[in-house]
């Protein structure tokens, strides 16, 4: 009978039905009463046909399909569409979906999760322009991105590099470093941003140690590692040391830091007395305009000499 194979089991004859061969392959003998049909791989098959296009569709979760398809021949007689599909930026990392592929009348979906990628590149802004003494910390604030130009990168170790200009080395030959690490999130969005803070070494914020002159100038380099050959510039700070004030005999200097003072902050206040004589006892007045604006939180002076 024709698309049926009979087989004689115990005496008893059982009908079932021929194989069919699937798609890449070929009928090389056909089914009959006595034998299964053989089915070998189709090497002649170059293409699926035409009315069984290929359609690949977004069920559900973030990024998009490229519009360009390419038939990929990934094994003798078997064909593969494949599609370009990604640019998830309309959603937070590690978001799930569901991809799905139809051929006529038969379809396969897919999840998938979308991952974090590595760091590839930093960018990074100079906050504290001016370093002053009394205030010694640079801060620089980095943001990385991986090779799609995105910032929801895996948290990385960004590392600054501070370089001195030649009356700075000359003062004192440091290049300070400082490093953090991008964990920073808005809810549970990767931001991949940090804020480096590098303390500038006291010589350079010595009025002693800087010969005086020009503008003292610190270059500030940002990199993914912490080699100086790795490293690109991203800008400069002015430095400001402390400037080399004489006290007149008979005279008193009170040394108010000189970058802005913001609500929050603490701050000192240094009070050097030059008299002819010895002192044997002092007072401290502070006059301020607003009383509310300013707390004292303590007096210091030498417990050797004074006491009070």
């Amino acid at each position: 009978v024709d698309g049926v194979l009979v087989t004689a089991i115990k005496s008893q004859t059982v009908c079932a039905r021929c194989t069919l061969c699937q798609i890449g392959e070929r009928m090389s003998v056909p089914c009959s009463s006595q034998a299964d049909t053989l089915c070998v791989v189709d090497n002649t098959t170059t293409a699926i046909p035409a009315q069984c296009p290929v359609q690949l569709e977004l069920v559900s979760g973030p990024g998009f399909f490229d519009a360009s398809q390419a038939l990929v021949q990934s094994a003798p007689g078997v064909q593969a569409f494949s599609a370009g599909y990604g640019f998830f930026a309309d959603s937070p990392v590690q978001a799930t979906g569901t991809v799905r592929a139809t051929v006529g009348a038969v379809s396969a979906s897919r999840t998938y999760t979308t991952q974090v990628n590595a760091a590839t590149s930093v960018k990074a802004v100079v906050m504290t322009p001016e370093v002053w003494h009394g205030d010694n910390t640079l801060r620089v604030a980095v943001q990385v991105r991986d090779a799609d130009g995105a910032t929801q990168a895996r948290g990385t170790t960004v590392h600054v590099r501070v370089q001195g200009s030649v009356d700075l080395r000359a003062a004192q030959d440091v290049e300070p470093v400082g490093s953090c690490v991008t964990t920073s999130a808005v809810g549970n969005l990767l931001v991949g941003t940090c804020v480096v803070t590098v303390s500038m070494p006291d010589g350079w914020l010595d009025e002693a140690s800087v010969a005086p002159g020009g503008p003292l100038l610190a270059t500030v380099l940002v990199g993914l590692s912490s080699a100086a050959s790795s490293m690109t510039i991203t800008g400069q700070a002015s430095v400001h040391p402390r400037p080399s004030v004489v006290v007149p005999s008979g005279s008193v200097l009170a040394d108010f830091p000189a970058p802005n003072v913001f609500r929050g902050d603490t701050f000192s206040v240094p009070v050097t007395a030059n008299h002819a004589v010895a002192v044997d006892t002092f007072s401290l007045q502070a006059q301020v305009t607003d009383v509310s604006s300013v707390r004292f939180v303590r007096f210091d002076f030498d417990t050797g000499v004074y006491r009070g």
